[in-house]
């Protein structure tokens, strides 16, 4: 699919394989709630760009093959966390509170 500044994203249609994955319920975070802890007798503070940050996991082995597309130069298959897979945003947090957790 073409982007607005011209470039190519490449795009794979994962409604069958979300439709049958079985839901990961990690909490996402209440920003309301983070804001307000934020300037609960703290310091300091520091923001950080997470830009293609699904891209740092990788996703298990045996299961890679679960996210296979074909092209016409071949078949891939993807070995880190894409977005569009139903539970890349929840698998994502729990790795960021798993790392950020002894920052609070």
């Amino acid at each position: 699919v073409a982007k607005h500044d011209g470039t190519w994203r490449m795009v794979v249609d994962y409604k069958k394989l979300n439709n049958i994955t079985i839901k990961d319920n990690h909490p996402l975070p209440n920003m309301e709630q983070t804001i307000q802890v934020l300037g609960n007798g703290y310091q300091f503070f520091w923001k950080f760009d997470m830009k293609s940050s699904f891209w740092q996991i990788p996703i298990e082995e045996e299961d890679r093959h679960k996210t296979a597309f074909i092209t016409p130069e071949g078949l891939y298959e993807w070995n880190v966390l894409v977005q569009d897979l139903k539970n890349s945003p929840p698998s994502f947090q729990r790795v960021m509170a798993d790392i950020l957790s002894p920052c609070r």
